[in-house]
């Protein structure tokens, strides 16, 4: 089977299985604040980050994830336009703590990432392999409707980006981690 028929099939599938699925699909828009931690903080500086998520109920309390997510940094002493971009996918399970009274969903979040780090000084422009790492939240989720939560969310995010450098036989790390303060808009389109 080629690429074309195999999208066009899972398109089709997705399609016919979506009405069915509605109430068990959900989607999280994010924008961020972050501040980098560790020797990724000795020269890089707080910007903004943004991602799209969807999760899949698997029940009232659990749920899976994946999504996309971008996070930029500035440096010291650099030019406005140079800093940092990690970029990539992330995924896990979201687990909802005792909901309170009010309806307001307390919850944790943990799981992989799977990122790469740009670097951008000047002419200099590099980016690292994308490499596995990992994420830690914890936030809630505040009705806003039936159908619309307000997300707030303090978020931990960790990995090394390996860059290849002259050679394949020279590498550089850089490790990167930094915690988050999201902001995020959370859709349940099933209700």
């Amino acid at each position: 089977m080629n690429k074309t028929t195999t999208l066009a099939a899972l398109v089709a599938a997705f399609a016919i299985a979506a009405p069915a699925a509605q109430a068990q699909i959900s989607l999280e828009a994010r924008g961020s604040i972050q501040n980098p931690t560790g020797d990724f903080g000795d020269d890089a500086t707080s910007e903004a980050g943004f991602a799209g998520t969807v999760f899949f109920n698997v029940s009232p309390r659990l749920s899976l994830y994946g999504g996309y997510g971008v996070e930029t940094f500035g440096c010291e002493g650099c030019n406005d336009d140079d800093g940092y971009q990690s970029k990539g996918f992330e995924g896990g399970a979201k687990f909802i703590l005792t909901p309170t009274p009010t309806g307001v969903l307390p919850w944790v979040r943990a799981g992989a990432t799977f990122h790469d780090l740009e670097v951008e000084s000047g002419a200099f422009r590099a980016t690292s392999d994308r490499k596995v790492g990992f994420q830690a939240s914890a936030g809630v989720d505040i009705p806003l409707g039936q159908v619309l939560s307000f997300s707030p969310a303090l978020r931990y995010q960790a990995y090394t980006a390996e860059f290849d450098v002259i050679s394949d036989n020279i590498v550089a790390e850089r490790d990167v981690a930094f915690l988050a303060l999201d902001f995020g808009v959370h859709i349940h389109p099933g209700g």
